[in-house]
């Protein structure tokens, strides 16, 4: 090996040592925060699952009351008089029970999903950090630098930034869910949920939208998802001139 050789290499693997370093602490945090969150929003929404479930079925006290109804006019036919007790007959469940539960089990689906993928992705990253290579500078450098076009192929940044999305959609799903469910028991308390979720969607979009502008230096990657999204909207274009960013003329 060549010194200038010798010294790329070297170079490589100091500039690649602090890179690597910085890529795993970001993303592992990330993934950790997102499976906390994942876990607890689970909870929450198999509660309301659990809560809302027995409104399926059919209520097994109404047959028990019917049958006790029965079983006194078959004692004394003249305490209903010419009303003849019968059994209920279940016609199914209430429409916006369904729906409230089918819009349940898309929010526990979607957290699912999202903490699969954060399982995966911690996955990703302690792959990457292994060290399972041996051989000269050469060889681990070349090792390392098929890792990394491995992570750039499969797209893992792009996956690893719409968890956070996927989690936010989780979250919009149970909001719906417990609108449309208390707005069958009480329109007042339905309307503060409805307009505190409201404002949540709002106020999300208005940052969404205000952080969109494409000549910013530094962009979040919520924002950078979204902006990648919307710019497959003809409607969403905006016009260049309307944004500047600081200190921009």
């Amino acid at each position: 090996m060549d010194p200038c050789q010798a010294r790329f290499y070297e170079d490589y693997h100091k500039e690649s040592e602090v890179y690597d370093k910085e890529f795993l602490k970001k993303y592992d945090e990330d993934l950790n925060t997102t499976l906390i969150f994942a876990g607890l929003f689970s909870a929450v929404a198999s509660a309301f699952i659990v809560e809302v479930n027995p409104s399926l079925q059919p209520d097994p006290n109404d047959e028990t009351a019917a049958l006790l109804r029965i079983l006194i006019y078959k004692i004394d036919n003249t305490t209903f008089g010419n009303d003849v007790p019968t059994l209920p007959q279940w016609t199914g469940p209430p429409r916006a029970i369904v729906h409230v539960q089918a819009i349940l089990f898309a929010s526990l689906a979607v957290s699912l999903f999202s903490a699969l993928l954060a399982m995966l992705g911690k996955q990703w990253l302690n792959q990457y950090a292994t060290t399972d290579m041996r051989g000269t500078t050469i060889e681990r450098s070349h090792h390392r630098q098929r890792k990394v076009d491995g992570v750039v192929t499969w797209h893992f940044d792009h996956v690893m930034e719409a968890l956070p999305l996927m989690l936010q959609a989780a979250l919009l799903l149970l909001g719906c869910a417990l609108s449309r469910y208390l707005w069958e028991i009480n329109i007042v308390v339905a309307s503060v949920v409805i307009g505190v979720t409201s404002f949540g969607v709002i106020f999300y979009l208005f940052i969404i939208i205000a952080g969109r502008p494409s000549r910013v230096v530094r962009i979040k990657p919520l924002v950078r998802v979204w902006s990648v999204t919307l710019s497959y909207l003809p409607s969403a274009q905006l016009p260049r001139g309307s944004w500047r960013t600081p200190g921009a003329t």
